[in-house]
């Protein structure tokens, strides 16, 4: 049988959850925390968003970006682009810096203002060449240079995709733009 004081223990009671809570913010430990099962049958039924405000208050990085994100998603593409950039003054050196300036690019280039993206996705590649996001931003740069009636610079970014990034989704798709334009690949 269960011990009532166990974390998870379908006889927890309310008063005994926030001593739970304490002790996962005493600890940092949030497996003990998802794995409490504190939910409807303990009195708790907010428990998911409870996890999530705990780990957003540890990690405002987090947060930040998500919050971020999350606007572009909701297709609020200018209050996004200016928490992407708010995410990248702050956190600067943060691992996902590189990915919100790519979304920033994304954030102008589903608005059509392609000028303004093909320089957001240079700055992609500018602040950390070897990013996740750098074959990516060449691809979305190519095809902003193809929406700006530059052909021959969407290509030369397609095929250095191709030659720098050759296992990558985005040489996938840059040898097919390439393909579908009847354009040869580099070798």
């Amino acid at each position: 049988m269960a011990n009532p004081q166990e974390p998870g223990s379908a006889t927890q009671t309310a008063f005994e959850i926030p001593i739970t809570l304490k002790k996962i913010l005493e600890t940092g430990d949030f497996v003990l925390f998802a794995g409490a099962g504190v939910g409807r049958e303990a009195g708790f039924p907010g428990w998911k968003q409870a996890l999530l405000e705990i780990s957003q208050a540890l990690k405002p990085h987090s947060a930040a970006y998500a919050a971020a994100l999350e606007q572009y998603q909701k297709r609020e593409y200018g209050q996004a682009v200016l928490d992407f950039l708010d995410f990248i003054a702050k956190y600067p050196k943060h691992p996902l810096a590189n990915n919100a300036q790519y979304w920033i690019g994304e954030a102008y280039y589903v608005q059509r203002d392609y000028r303004q993206a093909t320089l957001e996705f240079r700055r992609v590649l500018d602040s950390d060449p070897r990013g996740t996001k750098v074959p990516d931003a060449l691809l979305k740069e190519g095809l902003c240079s193809l929406n700006l009636h530059q052909p021959g610079r969407a290509y030369e970014l397609w095929r250095r995709i191709l030659r720098e990034y050759p296992d990558s989704e985005a040489a996938r798709k840059a040898g097919s733009f390439l393909s579908a334009r009847g354009v040869s690949s580099p070798r």
